[in-house]
């Protein structure tokens, strides 16, 4: 057995995948498979100097990734696939041109909020201009930016005060707080 598969199963283990789990599902079916491309790399003989390259080929070319810049020409485009024309790029899948001409990536930006989880809308097109490799950009989901009102004390006292003096008007206070014993 190679130095590569000892130290992904040494990996595994550390994520706490069961090398030794006899039932079929998922987890099993992703080591095995990750076990058989890595016995193939250890067989070719990369050197320290080719591997880097090889990886790097072969991510790209498993995840439908262009390894030089997009040109933007004809060649590059399957068939007007919608009513309105839009054409979709043979070479990047999520790399589109409008009946206009103006091409452009779905996945520019991609959102992230402070838990990590990312996501896609509408203004995550991003225009091209050919030649190019097209890349994604990761921005902050919009509740990242805002201070966390909900939580700062400062803003809470003020609404409540507010909030308070709004519902005394009403006679409702008074009532509430004769019932919880409060007089804040």
């Amino acid at each position: 057995m190679s130095n590569t598969i000892e130290y992904a199963k040494r990996e595994f283990k550390a994520l706490g995948y069961d090398l030794d789990d006899k039932e079929e599902g998922p987890n099993k079916w992703i080591m095995e498979n990750v076990f058989e491309l890595l016995e193939i790399f250890s067989k070719q003989g990369h050197s320290g100097s080719s591997a880097p390259f090889a990886v790097r080929y072969f991510e790209k070319l498993a995840l439908f990734k262009p390894l030089c810049p997009l040109t933007g020409k004809d060649d590059e485009w399957g068939e007007i696939f919608t009513n309105d024309g839009t054409m979709q790029n043979k070479r990047c899948s999520a790399v589109f041109k409008d009946p206009d001409g103006k091409a452009y990536y779905i996945d520019g930006k991609v959102w992230r909020d402070k838990k990590g989880f990312t996501y896609t809308n509408h203004r995550s097109r991003v225009y091209l201009k050919f030649p190019c490799i097209p890349t994604t950009k990761y921005v902050a989901a919009w509740r990242d930016k805002l201070p966390s009102l909900w939580c700062d004390i400062k803003h809470w006292r003020k609404k409540k005060k507010t909030i308070v003096e709004t519902l005394q008007e009403g006679g409702y206070v008074a009532e509430k707080l004769a019932q919880t014993g409060s007089n804040n």
